[in-house]
């Protein structure tokens, strides 16, 4: 809930300590007892709500949602790249036809031609 007085906002729910907020702690927290402090004084201190782990939740969803996005555009390209193929192996089919064609056609000429 938020409440607007006097031109302040006031809001009763606590501020999210998330992903972003833990990128940018990693700076000065190498160390796991570094980040567990960084935690400690954010959380019980400030009292901030500890939303790594739905952000990191969040973040590996959209990922995997990305991915498989990128697979069914992999499969629609390779779909349409073995179409193409099947398409030049046809085209290349006519011209060898075509050049036996102009090679008998020209044989007769010969034979004609003398």
């Amino acid at each position: 809930m938020r409440i607007t007085f006097c031109g302040f906002t006031i809001t009763n729910q606590p501020a999210r300590f998330g992903l972003e907020q833990a990128k940018a702690a990693m700076r000065f927290a190498r160390e796991p007892g570094q980040a567990k402090a960084v935690l400690g004084t954010v959380m019980g201190v400030l009292g901030y709500e500890n939303a790594i782990a739905a952000d990191v939740a969040e973040a590996r969803a959209a990922e995997a949602a990305s991915i498989e996005e990128c697979n069914r555009d992999a499969e629609v390209a390779n779909d349409r790249i073995a179409h193409l193929r099947r398409q030049i192996a046809m085209l290349e089919e006519q011209i060898t036809c075509s050049q036996l064609r102009n090679a008998k056609l020209e044989r007769v000429a010969e034979l004609f031609a003398s």
